[in-house]
């Protein structure tokens, strides 16, 4: 699809939009739009299953409620994006850039987001199970009471982010930087958390019953009513570490 088709079908997208009766609700499953410009837009509602927008700008545009599944997003500039509810399971995100954007209570399951760019970004009530994240940059979103079930993190950027209400049950975390995150109510069933960096992070009434801490780095913290069962934590550093019960 070209600029020009696309352009059309967003026409009377926004029409349908505003409840004109000769708007149509955009549907552009399996489309490739590698050569559109979709920055500054609004397809909330949108239905873009299987679209391919790769290496194109989306940055500033809305797309609240709408369905990606199965997309391929690889190296796309989607900066800013407005994606509340948006439905990315299945998707192909690697090395997207999505700094500042808000994607409150979207579904990201079974979707590879690996070398990505999410810095700053609103994911609270998330759903990332069995995502793949491996290598990318997170550092300062909020994704307060996420789900990252079975997820895989390995090498992930985590700084400074906040974990409060968080599942990691089975997810993968071996050389994740947790450096000054809020990891506050969280499960860590059986996760694996070799060489993850703690460093300055705020752990309160989690429980890592069964996870691998083989080599975390946790000089100096605070635990502070956690569960630690059955955890391996051979080689861990947490000279001064201190655990605290209230």
């Amino acid at each position: 699809m070209d600029q020009e088709e696309f352009d059309a079908v967003l026409a009377l997208h926004t029409l349908w939009l505003q409840g004109n009766p000769a708007g149509v609700r955009a549907n552009l499953t399996g489309n490739e739009l590698t050569s559109v410009n979709m920055g500054s837009i609004n397809l909330q509602n949108a239905t873009l299953k299987r679209v391919d927008v790769s290496a194109i700008w989306m940055g500033g545009s809305t797309f609240d409620y709408a369905n990606f599944v199965g997309a391929t997003m690889m190296g796309t500039n989607a900066a800013g994006i407005h994606a509340e509810l948006g439905i990315f399971t299945n998707a192909y995100m690697s090395s997207i850039y999505m700094p500042n954007s808000y994607l409150f209570d979207s579904l990201f399951i079974h979707a590879m987001i690996t070398e990505a760019t999410l810095t700053n970004c609103n994911l609270i009530s998330t759903v990332f199970r069995y995502a793949d994240l491996r290598n990318s940059n997170f550092t300062g979103s909020d994704f307060t009471n996420s789900d990252f079930i079975g997820a895989n993190l390995t090498g992930a950027t985590l700084t400074g982010c906040d974990f409060t209400g968080c599942d990691f049950t089975n997810a993968i975390l071996n050389g994740a930087d947790m450096s000054g995150t809020t990891i506050e109510s969280v499960t860590m069933l059986n996760a694996a958390m070799r060489q993850v960096n703690f460093t300055g992070a705020n752990i309160n009434g989690c429980n890592f019953t069964g996870a691998d801490l083989l080599g975390a780095f946790a000089p100096g913290i605070n635990i502070i009513d956690t569960i630690m069962l059955d955890t391996t934590k051979t080689s861990a550093n947490l000279n001064g570490t201190t655990y605290t019960t209230s």
